[in-house]
Order: structure tokens, then C-alpha cells, then sequence
């Protein structure tokens, strides 16, 4: 329905909660209130919110925060057109990614990095510091947000070194732990 026939619209029914009230009949919100639901939704149509726009955010920040995040998602939001459904979800992603890396590396690692995000109608750019930390949010081929983390420095190799031994000395912990479980009762401990 166009803005125009939503005006058209309100004037017809104004000029019958106008005749209903002449007639001395039920008042108009009574009589709107007695109609089904889906009539109901139709008296009050809104004219349809214009196509989102592509939208493009280069920002250069002394360390990136999960507030640069939400501070673009209120600007994105408020802009004609809105933000996608899957726009927001990169963004959301986004922070999830800003909040892993930093648990797991610290803060020290948004100071000299670099964060690209790629939507369907929004692109955003944060850098800080010298970019030696690099990292990209994309949307594979089902509309689904993943990050790639493309170049990292000193201080993130050092963390992800760290991490992936931990994560391989859990898995040898593990194996150890089912084998005894199996061989414990085959030569009779208990």
C-alpha cells in the first residue's frame, strides 16, 4: 500500500467513526474493538519504511572496544532504512569476537589492530594503532557470520601458541584418563 492510499485510508475512517457517531450508534472504538483481528490490523496500516541503504563505517580508535560496536549499531539503526537482521548479527558477532580475543590474549591486542566487517548492507572498518593484528568478520554462503583472524603480532602469536598447547595437552590428558578407564579394570585396580 502507498504512503498515498494510507492517507486515503485514515480519511475513510474518520468519515465513518464521523457517520457512526451521527447515527447515534455504538461509538467508533467500540465498533473497532468488535471487529476480527485482521480488520482491526488493516485500520491501522503504516506506510512501509524506505529499502536499508549500504552503509559504510572507517573508523580509526585508540583500541577497539565492544562500545565502538554498539555505538555504530545505534548510528546504523538510526539512519533511514535501519539495519538488516543479518547486518546485526555480523555486529553481535563482532563483539563476541572483540570479548574471545581479549579474554583470551587481553586488551593489549585491540591497540595495534585492524577489524573489517562485511554484511550484506554494511561494511565496517576499525583501526588502532600500527594494524599488526588483523581481523575479518564475513558472511559464508548460508548468511551465517564467521571471523578470520589474517595476520597477528608478537603478543597474539605468543597467546594462540599458548592456547593451542593447552588445548593439546587437555586432549592427551583425556586419551590418558579413557585408556586407564579401560585398562584399570582388565588387570584388576580398582
Amino acid at each position: 500500500m502507498s504512503e498515498s492510499n494510507y492517507y486515503h485510508q485514515m480519511l475513510l475512517d474518520l468519515l465513518r467513526q464521523l457517520a457512526l457517531e451521527r447515527q447515534g450508534q455504538q461509538s467508533y472504538s467500540r465498533h473497532f474493538k468488535s471487529l476480527p483481528y485482521r480488520q482491526r490490523k488493516s485500520y491501522y496500516f503504516r506506510p512501509p519504511s524506505p529499502e536499508p541503504e549500504f552503509q559504510e563505517y572507517d573508523e580509526y580508535c585508540s583500541i577497539i572496544k565492544t562500545s565502538n560496536i554498539h555505538d555504530i549499531l545505534r548510528r546504523a539503526q538510526r539512519r533511514s532504512g535501519g539495519l538488516l537482521d543479518i547486518d546485526r548479527r555480523c555486529l553481535q558477532h563482532v563483539i563476541t569476537l572483540i570479548e574471545k580475543i581479549t579474554e583470551r590474549a587481553g586488551a593489549a591486542v585491540w591497540k595495534d589492530a585492524r577489524l573489517t566487517m562485511q554484511g550484506k548492507l554494511i561494511e565496517v572498518t576499525l583501526k588502532s594503532g600500527s594494524q599488526t593484528n588483523k581481523f575479518e568478520v564475513r558472511l559464508d554462503g548460508n548468511d551465517v557470520p564467521y571471523d578470520k583472524q589474517i595476520e597477528s603480532g608478537l603478543r597474539l602469536k605468543f597467546w594462540n601458541g599458548l592456547h593451542s598447547v593447552k588445548e593439546k595437552a587437555s586432549s592427551v590428558f583425556s586419551f590418558v584418563g579413557r585408556l586407564l578407564s579401560v585398562i584399570r579394570p582388565a588387570i584388576g585396580w580398582y
